[in-house]
């Protein structure tokens, strides 16, 4: 694969906490690059269900106003895959963005996981 003409998702998210068994997306971002440029900017906040805490509220600068009518992961769950079909997905940290992404994905019902969490 040339990482220079590739189309890649390039995966973020903000949460609750760190450990995926309990931590919930509270924000998720999205960019598209094809061919070294950015093709696409999408930004998802996501209503965890469960408050905020403030040490993680320190970090990334979101608060429970700012998620309240916002929707349910379950709600952007579709988005979030169809945003990264086809596409290398790639992240920072990725192990802990796949983690928690998988984790919500099952939590919320899903039977399994999008192709982009599978790999």
């Amino acid at each position: 694969m040339n990482w220079r003409t590739a189309t890649l998702a390039v995966v973020d998210t903000e949460t609750t906490g760190t450990d995926p068994a309990t931590a919930r997306v509270v924000d998720l971002g999205v960019v598209i690059v094809r061919d070294g440029v950015i093709v696409a900017r999408k930004g998802l906040l996501v209503n965890p269900g469960v408050p905020i805490p403030d040490e993680c509220t320190a970090i990334h600068g979101i608060t429970d106003a700012d998620v309240a009518e916002a929707p349910p992961f379950a709600d952007v769950a579709f988005d979030l895959a169809s945003l990264v079909e086809g596409k290398v997905c790639v992240a920072y940290n990725s192990r802990f963005d796949r983690a928690i992404l998988l984790a919500e994905f099952l939590r919320h019902g899903f039977a399994s996981p999008p192709a982009f969490l599978q790999r």
